[in-house]
């Protein structure tokens, strides 16, 4: 596997003045790429509060899964798939973060990914760790990481 997840979510943001949050909003609404929508309400998200903080989480899981297969089917883009990888990895810990329903299907993307990975002629590097990790980290999620972990072990 690969060293310590680093953080994907958002920095300190408490500096962050009203205006900005508008133009974030502004471009969340309007954005094309699946990958800029997730990032601009993951920081919406973490901005705000009441009801538009759980819009803004669920707006960026379903943006992050989106961006996760655009990336996956991009190979002109570098590290395409780590990216893809990254992506699903940020909506398991958003929809984790709430308990939306959403995060089984989301878990179960990352092993298939996986184990996809392993099979392919040109592995991406770290990506099949960044997809298993935060799975076989958290106690609940083991045992569906666990045979594709144990498969990795025996290959790497």
């Amino acid at each position: 596997m690969q060293a310590p997840a680093r953080s994907r979510g958002p920095g300190e943001l408490s500096g962050i003045s009203g205006r900005t949050i508008e133009i974030w909003a502004g471009y969340a609404a309007v954005a094309d790429h699946p990958g800029a929508r997730a990032r601009l309400h993951d920081l919406l998200h973490a901005v705000s509060s009441g009801r538009p903080k759980i819009e803004h989480l669920r707006a960026a899981v379903d943006s992050y899964v989106e961006s996760a297969d655009w990336f996956e089917a991009a190979p002109q883009v570098s590290s395409g798939r780590l990216r893809a990888a990254d992506s699903l990895v940020r909506a398991f810990e958003l929809a984790l973060s709430v308990s939306l329903p959403a995060v089984a299907t989301i878990a179960a993307t990352m092993v298939a990914r996986a184990n996809a990975e392993m099979d392919r002629d040109d592995e991406g590097p770290g990506v099949v760790g960044a997809l298993l990790d935060p799975l076989v980290e958290r106690p609940k999620w083991h045992a569906h990481a666990q045979p594709v972990a144990q498969r990795a072990a025996e290959r790497y």
